[in-house]
């Protein structure tokens, strides 16, 4: 195995071929750092849960939920603008890094989001269908580091997840 694939490997997720938790916070401080040098660029962190979830791996098994997954990968990507990075950072968690998003454009990304969980996927006969519930924060407004900027994007979408 070469140098470059085992980059790859420990960078991105196996199963959904996005980036995985291991590489988010030094392409947040970047993305970050590059909005320092701009003072008018805003820079939005997404944090996105599945719903329910643990419910389509428990009733029709984790095939399934592994499915359901790469195709919610798959759309993400081809949602997604070249400038975003999406990273999968948990079993059904991911998060966007979306430089540029501001007040004016926020509702059409997350409508995009939502559109795209929207649609079933279908699943040896079955159509898996979830939702997802999303956190947004932004930089420089919401927190001074990459941590602080994750920690608010998820407890915005828990917020949103309770609603």
């Amino acid at each position: 195995m070469t140098a470059l694939q085992l980059q790859y490997q420990a960078t991105h997720d196996h199963l959904t071929g996005l980036r995985n938790r291991s590489c988010l916070e030094q392409e947040l401080l970047d993305a970050m750092t590059r909005c320092d040098e701009n003072p008018r660029r805003q820079l939005a962190v997404v944090a996105i849960d599945l719903n329910d979830f643990k419910h389509i791996n428990d009733s029709h098994g984790h095939a399934a939920g592994d499915h359901l997954l790469q195709n919610i990968a798959q759309r993400f990507k081809r949602i997604k603008r070249k400038s975003d990075l999406i990273f999968r950072t948990g079993g059904d968690e991911f998060v966007w890094i979306v430089e540029g998003l501001d007040a004016v454009n926020k509702p059409s990304f997350v409508n995009r989001i939502n559109t795209a969980l929207s649609m079933p996927i279908e699943y040896q006969g079955h159509l898996l269908a979830v939702t997802g519930s999303i956190g947004i924060a932004t930089y420089p407004s919401d927190a001074a580091s990459p941590d602080e900027l994750l920690n608010q994007a998820d407890q915005a979408m828990y917020h949103n997840k309770g609603s």
